[in-house]
């Protein structure tokens, strides 16, 4: 499971949440078993579905998009290091180029959260929301700062 991956089930489970994670290593795994994830997260109530930036181009993924019980419960999508999208390029990171079509299959009620801790204000902060398709002018795209850089006393 990649570093994020971790990180984030870390935070969620301090939590008691319950959740799902989705990614090509753990999708191979339930295949093998004869288990489907995409059922899964379709038909239970997961507190949280943790993808891999690559499930969008993934047919399971589409055919959970398309269910309804998913589709009405879906409140967030959460990108993590949303910078990937844009800062490291294609080659780096081709899966991220698809994100920016997500935001536009969700259903109005969900919410857009893209997350990182190096983006800097101007063309950074530009490039990103392009790429994650936030019009600059929606009175529903926020920035907010919150600094990683730790003073040493």
């Amino acid at each position: 499971m990649a570093k994020g991956f971790v990180t984030f089930a870390r935070a969620i489970r301090q939590f008691n949440l319950d959740y799902i994670t989705i990614n090509l290593g753990i999708l191979q795994a339930a295949h093998d078993r004869s288990e489907s994830l995409y059922k899964s997260a379709a038909t239970k109530k997961w507190d949280a579905i943790l993808l891999s930036p690559e499930q969008p181009k993934i047919k399971g993924f589409h055919m959970l998009l398309n269910s309804r019980a998913f589709r009405k419960d879906l409140r967030t999508t959460c990108i993590g290091e949303a910078h990937l999208s844009v800062q490291w390029g294609a080659d780096f990171g081709p899966a991220y180029d698809s994100l920016g079509t997500l935001h536009g299959r969700m259903p109005d009620h969900t919410m857009l959260v893209g997350l990182t801790t190096i983006c800097s204000m101007g063309a950074t902060e530009i490039a990103i929301r392009d790429a994650l398709g936030l019009r600059k002018d929606d009175p529903d795209v926020y920035s907010l700062r919150q600094s990683n850089k730790r003073l040493d006393i």
